[in-house]
């Protein structure tokens, strides 16, 4: 697995290459390529990003999804179809390959199930 900032870039790239206009489900299936209906639908078994976390389970991947929301990376709309979105520091951190996530904060990217920070 890699390490927590590659990590987060690629689940930030991700979320960029969907357009932004998806669903945690969605984003995860995407990373572990899955090929659901609804990724090969919409051309998403294509993206460069497609199965770049498939050795990891979904708990994992969702975790680390709501990791970065929680770290203010990303955020989830309200709605009945909650989507991914960026926030500036999501951008920035994508963007900059010396950022980290939470750099702003002293919380450290883990999981129930696995600690990203010790990858």
């Amino acid at each position: 697995m890699p390490e927590p900032v590659t990590l987060a870039r690629k689940i930030l790239s991700a979320v960029a290459r969907v357009q932004q206009r998806y669903g945690i489900l969605h984003v995860v299936n995407v990373l572990r390529g899955a090929e659901t209906d609804a990724v090969k639908s919409r051309g998403h078994d294509e993206l460069s990003v497609f199965g770049l976390l498939k050795q990891a389970s979904i708990d994992e991947v969702r975790g680390y999804i709501e990791q970065l929301i929680a770290e203010g990376v990303l955020v989830q709309t309200d709605g009945e179809y909650p989507i991914l979105m960026m926030t500036a520091e999501g951008v920035a951190l994508l963007k900059d390959a010396g950022a980290a996530p939470g750099d702003r904060k002293s919380t450290r990217l883990n999981s129930s199930h696995t600690d990203i920070s010790r990858m």
